[in-house]
């Protein structure tokens, strides 16, 4: 009895499939997809204040590949805001075969951010499985290189602002100055000037034609007085 109800209800379906043109492989075809084509942006150097977009672009090397939902002239465009993951919409696959695409980023406008230019190149491989569906593979190359990636990853540098210097750091260079102004300061008093010599000279010459001054006054006072001496002597007599 279940076999009799299961056999009508299985050409029930298979009625309904042709009358919309499909058949059951075709419908197992169309459950195949891939699902997972992550995207991340790295940042470093000084960031601007405002978080910048990113625009990565997915692009079919044919232009009858599956593409994602959204997509035109064989490209689907993503945008990231700052450095962040996001992933592109799920592309389906509908027959077996091999697929070829690019994932690169556009550069943008910010004259201060160098905008990494990789190229990725994603392949999806479509096979029939065990269960009489599709199965999809995909594989990650980034460049001309041959090692599998999970993620297409695009390095964006701007340019970092000279730092300023610390006050701990202007210190000992600030003190290193004083130091070395201070010693040549003492160098230069501690230098012999011009013309000390003949100062010097004069000085002593001075010094010199005073003693000689003194010592004639004092011998004419001794003259005098003995002269002086003399006389009251020669009177008392």
């Amino acid at each position: 009895m279940k076999t009799w109800r299961q056999g009508i209800l299985m050409a029930f379906v298979l009625a309904v499939f042709g009358m919309i043109g499909f058949v059951p492989s075709e419908v197992a075809a169309a459950e195949a997809l891939i699902t997972e084509v992550p995207v991340q942006i790295t940042l470093s150097g000084t960031l601007p204040e405002a978080a910048e977009d990113f625009s990565v672009v997915l692009k079919a090397d044919d232009a009858s590949n599956p593409m994602p939902q959204g997509s035109a002239d064989g490209a689907c465009t993503l945008v990231i805001s700052g450095g962040n993951t996001e992933s592109f919409p799920v592309i389906r696959f509908s027959k077996v075969g091999i697929y070829h695409y690019t994932i690169s980023q556009q550069s943008g406008s910010n004259a201060d951010c160098t905008y990494d230019n990789s190229v990725y190149r994603l392949t999806v491989t479509v096979t029939n499985n065990e269960a009489g569906g599709l199965g999809a593979i995909s594989v990650l190359y980034r460049n001309e290189e041959s090692e599998k990636l999970d993620c297409a990853v695009f390095a964006n540098v701007y340019v970092t602002e000279p730092e300023t210097e610390t006050e701990s750091e202007t210190e000992p260079e600030t003190e290193t100055e004083k130091q070395t102004a201070k010693q040549t300061e003492t160098d230069k008093s501690s230098a012999p000037k011009t013309g000390d010599s003949s100062n010097l000279a004069l000085w002593i010459a001075l010094m010199i034609a005073a003693a000689i001054i003194v010592s004639a006054v004092f011998v004419a006072r001794k003259k005098q007085q003995a002269g002086n001496g003399g006389k009251s002597n020669g009177r008392k007599e």
